[in-house]
């Protein structure tokens, strides 16, 4: 299977067109959105974003990120469209499981957590999930202490929970965003996991699921 993971469009629907138009080249099968679909913009907003990859009639995963409201994780959308926080959904022999928001910033946005709450709400979503499949965790926050993770001051910002969580749960891979300027592809414990850097930019990844996982950083 073929994912296009994308995060970070901050409302550019512009780029978000792009990456139809490249998907629908690439034969993708999957749309992952890590986060940050508006730029502190409504939930009217992100749905018209997230309209724009439904176009394609191709299945979206999504999770919400710390610059869109809370209210996006509950909001119904048109069909083929799906939010993960909190929850799971099975696509073509993975488990994909979300965790919206990010672990707190000093710039108090619309979408923090705490780590306690982040470590409940990932062993909450996680205690529903099909075991009988490999579980990808598609996360707007990164773990910690990775090449996901630091901003361009060096300073570690993702989150340990969800660190601890891929260390104790064996994740086959990971998608998050969240830090621009960590655009990588990084491995904990083996694990694969990718930050695609920001979409508003042009930057996306494409993870191939098939007996392992290989994730390669792409730009438009």
């Amino acid at each position: 299977m073929k994912v296009l993971v994308a995060s970070d469009l901050h409302g550019n629907t512009r780029f978000a067109a792009k990456l139809v138009k490249r998907a629908l080249d690439e034969e993708i099968g999957l749309f992952v959105i890590c986060g940050d679909v508006t730029n502190f913009g409504t939930v009217n907003l992100a749905l018209k974003v997230l309209d724009v990859f439904a176009e394609t009639k191709l299945p979206i995963l999504f999770v919400p990120g710390n610059c869109d409201p809370k209210e996006l994780a509950n909001t119904k959308t048109r069909d083929g469209i799906q939010c993960i926080h909190r929850s799971s959904q099975e696509f073509g022999g993975y488990e994909f499981m979300g965790l919206g928001g990010s672990s707190t910033t000093p710039f108090r946005t619309p979408f923090e957590l705490s780590e306690p709450e982040i470590e409940v709400m990932l062993e909450d979503a996680y205690n529903n999930t099909n075991r009988q499949k490999p579980l990808v965790l598609v996360s707007h926050t990164p773990p910690r202490d990775t090449l996901l993770d630091r901003t361009k001051f060096g300073i570690s910002a993702g989150s340990a929970s969800v660190r601890r969580f891929i260390q104790e749960k064996k994740p086959a891979a990971v998608f998050c965003g969240h830090i621009h300027e960590s655009r990588s592809v990084d491995y904990l414990d083996s694990i694969p996991m990718v930050n695609p850097g920001p979409a508003f930019d042009g930057y996306f990844a494409i993870a191939w699921l098939k007996d392992g996982v290989r994730i390669e950083l792409e730009c438009l």
